[in-house]
């Protein structure tokens, strides 16, 4: 939860952000303080470095779930091994929203923002952290980046998310040792882009059935086919308008069905991303308690059997309290949501870093040392043009939304505007690809 980030202090200290007058200069807006530290004093010390890319600043918070989850990982590391972390999130404010966005475009942005945390900050392991991205991450994608990064590790973060979403929804069952519901609720709130894509929906019929191998239906409902289900029998996808279609959508209304049904209640919301980066005019708590009344319309009846949400924007995290209230509101009770970054941390950053320390570039330590010794770098850089207002209000954002949401960490964060020659090298790379 956002509100359970635990403070912790970094040895790392930046002062004050400077602001200088514009001029045609490398840096309008930069940090004066110490070089981020890398190496130890009198040790072989490198950094490992871990990258999240995102269209906007959601990923930021994604970052810090992930720091706040895996801190005392991270100093267990550093002082056993010669090594010590970095963290970058690469924000890509000047193109949000990607939601809106096609599929080639976001899958062109993404690759830009992956080739920068790794050729520009040798990120060693790097995470999509936008589900929007993700959901345009396929096998030509995996094999782009096998020959144009290296040896860098890039997690997507939808496939784990799906598993997780229906896990938690099936856990209370599980814990105490129950049959299976006949019906099973889950809702997603994602992106146009991801809503489209169905990504979600397939990969959640595919967990689905594979838990009930003997036959089970998954229904999705969502306001982007106007409240018309699609129907999925095991892990394909059913002819609409078919009469297999009508039988088992007539089977499960009139309760005559024998095998589980899951729900799958998916609404992107319309505005969020865009009001909360400023790239719109509007009041944030009234667009999602508008959103949230139509996901309540188009739930078909069964809202109040919606338990577990996933919020699958990394956005969305920074809403919890207001989605919460908003669904309180239409009656719904104790509602559990599913947001990504400790259950990423766990199945696939944490075996990522444990791999790479098996390796002979961070040789064990003869001697553990204190923590005291143990050295992060965090940063958050968000793409633009340091001359233009809209960017320069973009990047202020992302100091923003820090202070909202993790207060206690956001003056911990070195936060920077790309200067115009790393602007230049980033924004060329998009052009004619």
């Amino acid at each position: 939860m956002l509100g359970h980030i635990r403070p912790f202090v970094f040895p790392l200290a930046t002062s004050n952000l400077i602001h200088t007058a514009r001029k045609p200069v490398s840096h309008v807006i930069r940090y004066k303080g110490r070089k981020e530290p890398h190496y130890i004093p009198g040790t072989p010390n490198s950094v490992i470095k871990l990258g999240f890319a995102d269209s906007g600043v959601g990923g930021l918070v994604f970052m810090l779930h992930v720091l706040d989850h895996f801190k005392e990982k991270f100093d267990e590391y550093a002082s056993k091994y010669h090594v010590n972390f970095a963290l970058v999130h690469l924000g890509d404010a000047h193109n949000a929203p990607y939601g809106t966005k096609s599929r080639d475009e976001i899958n062109r942005l993404t690759r830009n923002l992956l080739s920068h945390l790794v050729r520009e900050e040798d990120c060693k392991i790097n995470v999509i952290a936008c589900n929007t991205a993700s959901t345009t991450w396929d096998a030509s994608s995996e094999n782009w980046a096998k020959h144009s990064l290296g040896q860098s590790h890039v997690f997507p973060i939808l496939n784990d998310s799906a598993r997780e979403l229906y896990d938690q929804a099936l856990r209370p069952f599980v814990d105490r040792m129950m049959s299976p519901p006949k019906e099973l609720h889950v809702g997603v709130l994602a992106t146009q882009a991801t809503t489209k894509s169905q990504q979600f929906p397939k990969l959640l019929s595919e967990i689905h059935s594979d838990r009930f191998p003997k036959g089970a239906y998954t229904v999705v409902l969502n306001s982007e086919s106007h409240n018309k289900p699609q129907v999925f029998s095991g892990k394909i996808p059913v002819a609409s308008g078919s009469g297999t279609e009508r039988d088992i959508l007539s089977s499960i209304q009139r309760n005559t069905h024998d095998v589980p049904v899951l729900y799958v209640h998916t609404h992107a919301p319309k505005n969020w991303v865009s009001v909360m980066e400023g790239k719109v005019p509007g009041d944030i708590d009234h667009e999602v308690r508008s959103e949230i009344q139509l996901f309540h319309k188009q739930s078909d009846g069964h809202f109040s059997k919606i338990k577990t949400v996933g919020l699958f924007c990394t956005h969305y995290p920074f809403l919890e309290r207001q989605i919460d209230t908003a669904l309180t509101s239409l009656g719904a009770s104790k509602t559990h949501f599913v947001t990504q970054g400790p259950l990423i941390t766990d199945r696939l950053i944490r075996p990522s870093i444990e791999s790479l320390l098996g390796g002979s570039q961070y040789p064990k330590r003869i001697q553990p040392i204190s923590l005291e010794d143990v050295r992060f770098s965090v940063k958050s850089i968000t793409t633009g043009n340091p001359d233009l207002d809209v960017d320069i209000a973009s990047y202020r954002t992302a100091m923003k939304v820090a202070k909202v949401i993790a207060p206690q960490l956001s003056d911990r964060v070195n936060f920077s505007l790309m200067n115009p020659i790393q602007s230049y090298r980033f924004f060329k790379s998009t052009e004619g690809k």
